[in-house]
């Protein structure tokens, strides 16, 4: 079981730290993924964790949180917290995103990947913190945090893999949170995201 794609342990992590292993189960059913027809989905619970899944999976972890400890960083860096009083608290977080992700985004290339997909994980399961996109005083809305960092991804292959990530963790909270499912295509996930983008403009 160590030959899983970067997306698919993406994918399985991100679940596991926001759901019930059960669920995650019976969700990784469906997840019919073209390098992952062959797959008992059944095993899941018996996954092996090492050689190739634990290597993934470590590098988007350690990529992606050296891409939040980076922002949060920023706000010293960047006088967050005397300036705070007088800026709007959104607008300092935003400017704290975009600065870890813009670093990123200069990252080496294998660093980039994993980095990128890992910070993107880290904005989808703030989805699951607040799944009816309650806002407040700190933060901008979930969809806006994800979307305003992955419409910089220009790499194609990059973008390909935040596609199928930020299809298939939203539409399973979409199922979740708001009893609503997009039907998603093997190689459309882009269509299947741009779907899901306009349901939340009207959540």
């Amino acid at each position: 079981m160590s030959g899983y794609t970067l997306p698919e342990c993406l994918y399985i992590k991100g679940l596991v730290e926001a759901l019930i292993w059960d669920e995650l189960v019976e969700l990784a059913k469906d997840f019919q993924r073209k390098w992952a027809l062959d797959k008992d989905y059944e095993l899941l619970s018996k996954l092996d964790l090492s050689q190739a899944f634990v290597s993934r999976v470590s590098s988007m972890y350690r990529t992606g949180m050296g891409g939040i400890l980076l922002r949060e960083l920023t706000h010293f860096y960047k006088g967050h917290f005397d300036r705070m009083p007088f800026e709007s608290r959104k607008e300092l977080e935003k400017e704290a995103d975009d600065m870890a992700f813009n670093a990123i985004l200069k990252a080496p290339l294998q660093d980039r990947k994993s980095g990128i997909l890992g910070f993107l994980s880290a904005y989808l399961l703030a989805f699951y913190v607040n799944p009816n996109l309650t806002p407040n005083d700190n933060y901008y809305r979930e969809d806006e945090r994800l979307f305003s960092q992955f419409d910089k991804i220009q790499d194609t292959d990059l973008k390909r893999r935040a596609n199928v990530l930020v299809a298939y963790i939203l539409n399973h909270w979409l199922k979740v949170s708001h009893q609503k499912e997009v039907i998603i295509v093997n190689h459309k996930e882009k269509e299947a995201v741009e779907e899901i983008r306009n349901i939340l403009n009207v959540l």
